[in-house]
């Protein structure tokens, strides 16, 4: 890690492990030691990669919390919060009459709007209604869980478990029946992905 910009103090080589899609195909030997350098020596600074727009870079956790307390300084919906490159970004501008907001969804609003929508399904995620559905979360995480433990050979503990699991929970809770799964799991993966 030897290539440095110094008007952000952040190796080249660091800032793509953290920032390009590539890096998560071997995120454990990439990205993993990216985050733990900017923790160790840049836990707030800025990034400058070619086609991406001048991004922060947050690794520390009362950062990051200090950060969410102030929507009128870090807005969701005045910048797109799902990173994309300066030519896919154009093209959603290009398709929403200059705005990176593609959907009336909660990851680019901020409060009010954000809260308003947020209490559509508060009630559902209080303790006491999720209690409600202790045993059937239960049931699902032994039956995950004895399904990797079945299978032969290496476990990915991501496909096999970390992806399916709480979108399981969620739509179950939600009604959806489980052969829709593989449709809501390909939706939420290409909305965030």
């Amino acid at each position: 890690m030897t290539t440095v910009d110094k008007a952000y103090d952040i190796p080249t080589e660091v800032a793509e492990a953290a920032i390009l899609p590539a890096s998560y195909k071997d995120h454990e030997n990439i990205a993993f030691p990216a985050y733990a350098w900017l923790r160790k020596n840049a836990p707030l600074a800025k990034a400058k990669l070619d086609n991406y727009d001048e991004l922060w870079l947050v690794s520390k956790y009362d950062d990051l919390m200090e950060i969410e307390r102030q929507p009128e300084i870090f807005s969701s919906t005045n910048h797109n919060p799902i990173l994309n490159d300066q030519p896919s970004d154009a093209f959603v501008a290009s398709l929403t009459g200059g705005t990176y907001r593609a959907m009336e969804s909660p990851v680019f609003m901020d409060a009010p709007e954000h809260t308003k929508i947020r209490a559509i399904a508060n009630q559902w995620f209080m303790p006491r209604n999720v209690k409600r559905f202790e045993g059937d979360m239960r049931e699902i995480a032994v039956n995950a869980i004895e399904q990797v433990l079945a299978k032969d050979g290496e476990v990915d503990f991501c496909a096999d478990f970390a992806l399916g699991y709480p979108l399981h929970v969620i739509m179950s809770l939600f009604g959806v029946p489980e052969e829709d799964e593989p449709i809501m799991l390909k939706l939420t993966q290409e909305f965030f992905g």
